[in-house]
């Protein structure tokens, strides 16, 4: 009889075991902290969506939460008194050895606080875009196929490129971004013929450089972002995340701020999605005496006047959909330049087909004229 009882209490004991390890596979654990300071936020509430599972954090930020079976395909909510709310997959979190769940500061609309307070935010909110590039874009090398259209005064042109970045966002100077970014024509076609051969310089190493993500000394540059006058312009929706526009601005700016020593103001706009603040586009007005037809980095002086082209301004714009391993790059560059009332030039570049991990192999260095393109009687659009 003793043994039956002895026999029966060890089953209990080791079904009771089982189930107490079961349970444990399901358990997560970490802390959430704020995103731009890294400091514990305490008190932060994480719920399993569809179900009445949740925790909180601690005064160190925190927690552990027990999942059962049935909620393995959940979402986890996280939220927190001034902070933007963030929901992620359980099946993501349970792929993480160490949980650092990072919640941004919500921002307020203007209305609400005082006048000085939203700038200080707004400036808080760029310098974290900027300190979260390497997070959010992709920093590894990898290859693409350009389309260059191009519409001016003298004809039209589309260019088929390959393109490489040697280096991604991950090494963010001005050098790097010129050394590591090579491209080479591969195709193409146009409706004239050029003469000089100057004619046949293109835009695209110019357009590159409108990649503010990519490139220092602009709005997203802790060094210049203060330079800038920001405010509040809008706010939406799109695809379900919520975006902030904030504008910017320079009425007297340095040749560091633009890039271009004939800019006499610029203005312009940035896109930010707040659940992991990155950008979603970007458009910028550059007002200028004038566009040096050998690049707008060039300084120039009154033996070179000739070689101005004359512009009043010209609107950039940059778009921020292609993906590569999750991670975010640049998808498309415009550039329109006001040469009169009358007359405009458009400039673009399409980024397609991206392959990570490949080098360089047959591009060395970067074509700045069009040699392979035909006249007009194969011309076409795209």
């Amino acid at each position: 009889m003793q043994l039956k009882k002895y026999i029966v209490s060890m089953f209990l004991f080791l079904l009771f075991a089982i189930a107490s390890l079961s349970a444990q596979e399901n358990i997560l654990q970490g802390r959430v902290v704020d995103a731009s300071s890294g400091a514990a936020v305490e008190f932060a509430n994480l719920g399993i969506l569809n179900t009445f599972v949740g925790d909180a954090t601690d005064n160190e930020g925190f927690f552990r939460l027990s999942v059962p079976d049935e909620a393995l395909n959940n979402i986890v909510r996280i939220s927190a008194v001034g902070y933007i709310s963030k929901e992620i997959k359980i099946t993501e979190l349970l792929k993480l050895q160490d949980i650092e769940i990072k919640l941004y500061p919500a921002v307020y609309n203007i209305d609400e606080v005082d006048v000085e307070a939203p700038s200080r935010v707004l400036y808080g909110m760029l310098k974290m875009v900027t300190q979260n590039i390497s997070e959010n874009y992709y920093n590894g090398n990898y290859r693409a196929q350009l389309v260059y259209k191009e519409n001016t005064i003298q004809g039209s042109r589309i260019l088929d490129v390959d393109y490489a970045d040697l280096a991604g966002y991950g090494v963010r100077t001005r050098k790097n971004a010129f050394e590591r970014r090579l491209f080479k024509l591969v195709g193409g076609t146009r409706n004239f013929e050029y003469f000089p051969f100057e004619g046949g310089m293109h835009q695209i190493g110019d357009l590159l450089e409108f990649d503010i993500v990519r490139n220092p000394g602009n709005i997203l540059d802790n060094a210049f972002v203060d330079g800038f006058d920001v405010y509040e312009k809008d706010q939406y929706t799109n695809e379900g995340k919520k975006i902030i526009v904030i504008g910017f601005k320079n009425d007297n700016p340095a040749s560091e701020f633009s890039g271009d020593p004939r800019v006499t103001n610029i203005e312009g706009e940035i896109h930010v999605i707040l659940e992991n603040m990155s950008v979603l586009k970007v458009r910028t007005t550059y007002f200028t005496h004038g566009w040096f037809r050998h690049g707008r980095s060039f300084l120039t002086d009154e033996t070179v006047s000739n070689a101005l082209i004359p512009v009043n301004q010209y609107n950039v714009s940059a778009e921020y959909d292609g993906t590569i391993d999750g991670k975010k790059v640049i998808s498309r560059i415009g550039m329109e330049m006001q040469q009169t009332e009358t007359k405009n030039s458009s400039f673009e570049l399409l980024f397609n087909e991206f392959n990570p991990g490949q080098e360089s192999e047959n591009i060395s260095g970067r074509q700045y004229y069009d040699n392979v393109s035909v006249n007009s009687e194969n011309f076409h659009t795209r």
